[in-house]
């Protein structure tokens, strides 16, 4: 009988320890689980921060585009939003680190002066081409920046120029003149319509000629923020300052001798435009980030992916509906973007 009872014990006592063996194992198969995950997340953080300067430039893309949308829904002029805009930034001085300051000589000083005069040009002719053409165009043409930033990298910094990096940078030439159908290359036709063809073509390519001076003057921005990156003497919260005071003074220039001050008409067109100077504030900070730790010419090239933005809130807000050679073009500027990334 007790012999009995001892098998049962045992039997019993075996099947607790089945029992325990199984909710080990199953527990095992947890951590098993968790550090998979944890080393996915480790993965991806490492890829971010080794990468963390392409990030910052397709983010900031993002809010050019966002930006230029912002812009286009203020009846106010270009030079009074620009104005309001440049104030936001004027905190930053800040956060400038003064003792840093000290080392810098005079390449440094008319480094930081002509970024922040020609950023400043920059912004403020995109902001005056979007009275004249449309949003998109205008996205598509000031943000070409792989094309001249490259060219001016590779003249002055001897940055290498691959054949698979001219390869997609002509792709992306390609794809953003189809986006942007300038006028002169894709003319309107029918008798019916050439008046009115006449007319909106002439305003479309005012609005092209003064984005591609905004282009310009944004391409030799980036040079100058890469030539202080070269030397080390790069302080974000000083680059994001002088823009502020150029752009105060070059804009709040115009609208002294032009002698126009408008009023907000509604409220929302206040919060519209302090959105306005909070997204270029951010743009600013980000793009001069991302010059800090990659090159000119992967960085400008993320830097288009403000144009597909500008398309889809051109549609959205707009409802400027783009058409199928706009389509092929925002996926030719797309697929360059990446595949000079994954070249990189």
């Amino acid at each position: 009988m007790e012999h009995m009872e001892s098998l049962k014990l045992i039997e019993e006592d075996g099947f607790d320890y089945k029992r325990d063996v199984n909710e080990e194992s199953n527990h095992g198969d947890e951590e098993r689980d968790d550090s998979v995950v944890k080393r996915i997340w480790r993965a991806t953080l490492h890829t971010v921060s080794a990468r963390r300067g392409v990030f910052y430039a397709i983010t900031a893309g993002v809010l050019l585009g966002c930006q230029l949308s912002t812009v286009k829904a203020i009846t106010l002029s270009p030079y009074q939003i620009m104005v309001l805009r440049s104030f936001l930034f004027l905190p930053c001085i800040i956060f400038v680190s003064w003792n840093r300051s000290n080392d810098y000589d005079v390449i440094d000083l008319v480094c930081y002066i002509s970024y922040g005069v020609f950023s400043s040009l920059g912004l403020l002719l995109a902001y005056v081409a979007l009275q004249f053409a449309q949003i998109g165009n205008v996205s598509a043409i000031s943000s070409n920046l792989p094309i001249p930033s490259t060219l001016l990298a590779f003249v002055f910094f001897k940055e290498p120029l691959t054949i698979f990096g001219v390869t997609f940078l002509i792709i992306n030439l390609i794809g953003l003149i189809l986006v942007s159908q300038p006028p002169f290359l894709f003319p309107s036709g029918g008798e019916d319509v050439a008046l009115q063809a006449t007319f909106e073509n002439s305003n479309e390519f005012v609005g092209a000629l003064i984005a591609f001076m905004s282009l310009i003057g944004l391409s030799l921005a980036t040079i100058f923020t890469r030539k202080l990156s070269y030397r080390g003497n790069v302080d974000p919260a000083l680059l994001s300052f002088i823009p502020g005071a150029t752009g105060v003074v070059i804009s709040g220039a115009v609208l002294l001798f032009s002698q126009t001050w408008d009023y907000f008409q509604s409220v929302e067109e206040g919060f519209i435009c302090l959105l306005v100077g909070i997204l270029s504030a951010a743009g600013n900070l980000l793009i001069v980030l991302a010059l800090k730790y990659e090159d000119v010419s992967l960085v400008t090239i993320q830097f288009t992916l403000s144009a597909p933005v500008a398309f889809v809130l051109g549609v959205i807000l707009f409802q400027e509906i783009p058409d199928f050679i706009s389509v092929i073009g925002a996926t030719l500027i797309l697929g360059s973007t990446f595949g000079l990334l994954w070249r990189k």
